[in-house]
C-alpha cells in the first residue's frame, strides 16, 4: 500500500517537476517485482504442497500394500491349513477303506501239507491244503506248487531259485468261496525204491515243497500266498522253512 500511494504522489508530483516522472518509474518496477515475487510465492508453495501430497500417497499406498500383503499371508495361511485339513480327510478316508478291505477281504492260506505214504513201486506225491479263510470271495486262484527232493540240505535262498526257474502259474478262472478248501496234488512220476525209502526215513534224503498261490480279491487287488515247508524224516512230519512264508 505504501509503494502504490508513493505511485499517486509522484504522478502528482510529475505535473510539477520533471524529477517526478523518475520516481513513476521506479514504483511501477517495485509493482513489477512484487508481483513477480509473490507468482514466484505461489508456484513454490503449489510445487511443496504437490510434493507432500505425492509423498502422502506413496505413504497411503504403502499402508495399503502392507496390509493386502498381510491379508494374502493370512489367506495362504488359510488355505494351506485347509489343504493339510483335506489331506488328512483323504488319508483319514483310504485308511478307513483299506481297514474295510482288510476286514472283509479274501485270505487264502495253506491249511497243511500231506505225505502219501511212501510205497516202493509207487511215486512220490504230497497234497497241499489250502482254504479261504477271508470273508469275501478268491477270484482267479492260480497255484504253482513245487515238490523237490535232494540228497541235501537246500539254503532258503537255493530253494527260492529252485522254484523260480522251475514254476510256472496256472491260469485259472477258479474262485473260492468263504471258507472254501482245495487240496493240490504235486508228484515226482518216478517210483520210490525201498532203498529211497530207507534214505528218507533216515533224513538222508530231503523232501521240499515250495509254491506260490496268486489270486484277486474282490476289490481288484492282487494277492499272494507263499509256502516253503521241508519234510523231516526223522519227524515224519513237513515244518515251515523260515523264508518265503507270507501272504499279503
Amino acid at each position: 500500500m505504501h509503494g502504490r500511494n508513493l505511485c499517486f504522489d509522484a504522478l502528482e508530483v510529475t505535473e510539477k517537476a520533471p524529477w517526478g516522472y523518475a520516481m513513476v518509474l521506479a514504483c511501477h518496477y517495485r509493482r513489477r517485482c512484487y508481483t513477480r515475487a509473490n507468482q514466484y510465492s505461489f508456484n513454490h508453495m503449489t510445487a511443496e504442497i504437490a510434493a507432500v501430497a505425492t509423498c502422502f500417497g506413496v505413504f497411503v499406498t504403502f499402508r495399503q500394500l502392507l496390509a493386502m500383503e498381510a491379508q494374502i499371508t493370512e489367506m495362504r495361511k488359510t488355505a494351506n491349513l485347509a489343504r493339510e485339513s483335506i489331506e488328512q480327510s483323504r488319508k483319514a478316508i483310504e485308511a478307513s477303506v483299506v481297514a474295510a478291505q482288510t476286514d472283509q477281504r479274501a485270505w487264502v492260506g495253506v491249511e497243511s501239507v500231506i505225505l502219501t505214504p511212501m510205497e516202493a513201486g509207487a511215486p512220490l506225491s504230497i497234497t497241499v491244503h489250502f482254504k479261504n479263510v477271508g470273508k469275501t470271495p478268491a477270484l482267479k486262484v492260480r497255484p504253482s506248487i513245487d515238490l523237490l527232493t535232494r540228497d541235501k540240505a537246500l539254503s532258503p535262498g537255493d530253494l527260492v531259485k529252485e522254484h523260480n526257474h522251475r514254476s510256472a502259474d496256472k491260469d485259472s478262472d477258479a474262485a473260492m468261496f468263504p471258507g472254501a478248501n482245495k487240496y493240490l496234488p504235486a508228484n515226482i512220476a518216478e517210483p520210490l525204491t525201498p532203498i529211497v525209502i530207507e534214505q528218507f526215513q533216515k533224513g538222508l534224503f530231503f523232501i521240499y515243497v515250495i509254491g506260490t498261490i496268486k489270486y484277486e480279491d474282490v476289490f481288484g487287488n492282487k494277492r499272494q500266498t507263499r509256502i516253503s515247508q521241508t519234510y523231516s524224516g526223522a519227524v515224519g512230519a513237513f515244518h515251515t522253512n523260515d523264508a518265503h512264508n507270507d501272504a499279503d
